[in-house]
């Protein structure tokens, strides 16, 4: 088993030796996560719960919701223009595979803001908010980050970056179809 130290818990025990505030310690924990790699095929797929912000009622679990389906799991926040820019393809994507549980996760902006954007790009699949400790399990660190889980939810493609609909179509049809 390989072990990976977290720059992330670097930046967190160092900042609690200097003695450096509360936020301080977050803001260097957040940059230094940004220099790791997101999770890579083979890698254990972390939990994801948070609440739902579209196309469900309360409490949101990936595993419920992808329900042994293999699944592309998208993270996104308010304030990314290229996830804003990717979600009209995401949406055909969902409806043209309905056999894939497209899954929306929001992280890093006010919940009520990712479900008004939501809203307002008309999202069709299920949505959720995810804290932020969600995120950095993942190792989502810039966004767009979207994984695609096979039907046993194990990771099998990692994508950093928003990509065009022909691209994710490519992507989902040689890993999850």
């Amino acid at each position: 088993m390989t072990t990976r130290v977290s720059l992330r818990r670097i930046g967190i025990v160092l900042g609690v030796i200097l003695g450096i505030p509360a936020a301080l310690v977050g803001a260097i924990a957040l940059v230094l996560h940004i220099f790791e790699t997101p999770l890579d095929p083979g890698d254990a797929t972390p939990t994801a719960r948070g609440t739902f912000i579209k196309n469900g009622d309360g409490a949101f679990d990936l595993d419920v919701v992808r329900a042994g389906r293999p699944a592309f799991v998208n993270f996104w926040t308010t304030t990314c223009g290229a996830c804003i820019e990717e979600t009209p393809a995401l949406i055909k994507l969902a409806q043209r595979y309905p056999n894939v549980a497209f899954v929306g996760l929001a992280s890093f902006s006010a919940e009520h803001e990712a479900r008004a954007l939501s809203d307002k790009l008309g999202i069709t699949y299920p949505t959720a908010y995810v804290d932020e400790r969600t995120f950095f399990s993942w190792r989502a660190g810039l966004w767009p980050t979207t994984y695609l889980l096979d039907a046993k939810g194990n990771i099998v493609e990692t994508i950093v970056g928003a990509q065009t609909e022909a691209v994710y179509a490519e992507l989902i049809e040689s890993h999850l179809l």
